[in-house]
């Protein structure tokens, strides 16, 4: 959400290829390291060529029309997706800011703002950190009776 460029990427095919590499442990268990890094580059390379090759055929020997309707080409449905979105989403943004008097700076503002808010929360605040501790020594001394 933070990460500039991201787009509509859920980041489930990561979670695919990380959940589909936990077949090297059989394999690299009792390997040498050098075979073991062997086996995990491989592993990962042929993933990638994989990835690429399911993206679909050459947009060069063939028609945007035809790539259009062809169901495996992954990236360009993806392109697709974020045009179609950009269209209808767009036009509403648009209506939306006149309405609300808004302006492209206030989003960003907004989406920074919100980051921060975010990080400061990734750590509890000294008082309640504080709270938790005293509460433990209680149960600890309670117990220990």
């Amino acid at each position: 959400m933070y990460i500039e460029g991201v787009g509509l990427e859920d980041f489930e095919e990561c979670e695919r290829m990380f959940a589909k590499s936990n077949e090297l442990a059989s394999v690299t268990r009792l390997a040498s390291p050098h075979h073991r890094h062997q086996h995990i580059d491989e592993h990962f390379t042929f993933h990638d060529q994989d990835k690429h090759a399911a993206s679909g055929i050459s947009s060069r020997s063939y028609s945007f029309t035809l790539l259009k309707n062809f169901k495996g080409n992954f990236i360009l449905q993806n392109y697709q997706q974020v045009l179609d979105k950009i269209q209808t989403d767009g036009a509403k943004l648009v209506a939306l800011s006149r309405k609300l008097g808004t302006l492209v700076a206030d989003y960003e503002g907004d989406l920074i703002a919100e980051h921060d808010y975010l990080q400061a929360l990734k750590t509890e605040p000294k008082s309640v950190q504080a709270t938790a501790d005293y509460m433990e020594v209680l149960i600890k001394a309670y117990t220990a009776k």
